[in-house]
């Protein structure tokens, strides 16, 4: 399992939906998602977990960009 969440406030408020999951080069992994406004929720950031296989992504670093392209800060 593999938890992805966002941890920037101006995505309070948001779903996190993984659209794809790609090996950019060796040591990185890019996670593109889509954000989209949830009603009632505004105080949580956004989280989802991924099922992916035991150790395809040990040691990896995570970069996570929305489905425009735009850098999501993770923490």
């Amino acid at each position: 399992m593999l938890l992805v969440q966002i941890n920037d406030s101006k995505y309070k408020g948001y779903s996190l939906i993984p659209k794809k999951l790609q090996v950019v080069n060796e040591g990185t992994v890019q996670i593109v998602v889509a954000l989209e406004k949830e009603a009632g929720n505004e105080q949580q950031f956004p989280r989802r977990f991924m099922e992916v296989e035991k150790n395809v992504l040990a040691n990896k670093k995570f970069v996570v960009v929305t489905e425009n392209g735009e850098n999501v800060k993770l923490n």
